[in-house]
């Protein structure tokens, strides 16, 4: 999954385990915390 951008809505709890799980299958997770935060992701979660 070359290449991908995945947001985490960190709000509240399990946003870092979200977070270590999609780093582990290669993909890049971002934490979100703000709106601006979702330029250039490619999807939510």
């Amino acid at each position: 999954m070359l290449g991908v951008r995945i947001g985490v809505l960190a709000v509240q709890g399990n946003f870092r385990e979200h977070g270590a799980v999609l780093r582990r299958l290669g993909v890049e997770a971002v934490e979100v915390r703000k709106p601006e935060e979702l330029r250039g992701l490619d999807g939510l979660v």
